[in-house]
């Protein structure tokens, strides 16, 4: 059985530890790391740590791979402490704000050769991976053209943090949501996005609710224009799965 250390318990953190927790095979939470003591609060059947330091330097700490859901903005110092272990990492998205720390990160797994896997785990939905293995099949005939529409309701602006205040970094849906779109156009046409045209985008914050808009046109190193647009509604997401929208 492996043993997991989670570094980050914020709301994704919970998510993964939720996860292995309800019986991923071959997988237990080892460790919990997290600066906020009162995340940690309620885990004493897991060793937990106020800071990588403290994590790393526990000798009794037996992790075989760690989950690093940190915030965005602390992502470059904590991969270099990850990967110079060369501590097998599954890394939440996005990498960074700024193509300069982004490189930055990728220069550190590549100096260490350590073992990485990014977080995009979009085209491993079931719809996505049941319609990725109907085109395999030949099922509907070659792809000619492609288009991504991504509308969706979130909680409050507090939940999403750092991704829309522009002070920290923002980013937004195009940052959060949109990086899962462009995996999953090279996933399904073969080949990556090389480009985006005609790039259009709208933020707003109304009532203490968010709406976030972005559209445009991704194009593939093959040729491929594929029209994308992605956005946060003002409505929360259980306006719709309760029928009430």
């Amino acid at each position: 059985m492996a043993k997991i250390g989670i570094i980050g318990h914020g709301f994704i953190g919970q998510v993964h530890r939720e996860v292995i927790e309800s019986g991923v095979q071959e997988l237990e939470v080892g460790a919990l790391v997290d600066r906020d003591a009162s995340k940690l609060s309620s885990f004493d059947k897991y060793s937990t740590y106020s800071s990588l330091e403290d994590f790393f330097n526990d000798g009794k700490n037996q992790i075989d791979a760690v989950i690093m859901a940190l915030p965005i903005e602390a992502h470059v110092d904590a991969v270099r402490e990850i990967t110079q272990r060369q501590v097998p990492m599954l890394m939440e998205k996005p990498l960074s704000y700024s193509v300069k720390e982004a490189t930055q990160i990728v220069e550190d797994i590549r100096k260490y050769k350590s073992p990485v896997m990014i977080g995009l785990t979009g085209h491993f939905h079931p719809e996505f991976r049941a319609a990725y293995d109907s085109l395999q099949r030949g099922d509907i005939g070659e792809i000619v053209s492609m288009q991504e529409r991504i509308h969706f309701g979130i909680p409050d602006v507090e939940m999403m943090g750092s991704l829309v205040n522009s002070e920290s970094g923002g980013g937004g849906v195009g940052l959060e949501n949109g990086i899962h779109t462009m995996e999953r156009l090279y996933h399904f046409s073969g080949s990556p996005v090389i480009s985006i045209e005609g790039l259009t985008k709208s933020h707003s914050h109304l009532d203490g609710k968010l709406e976030d808009y972005i559209a445009g046109v991704a194009v593939t190193e093959s040729g491929f224009h594929i029209p994308f647009s992605l956005r946060w509604n003002l409505d929360k997401e259980e306006d719709y799965s309760t029928g009430t929208k």
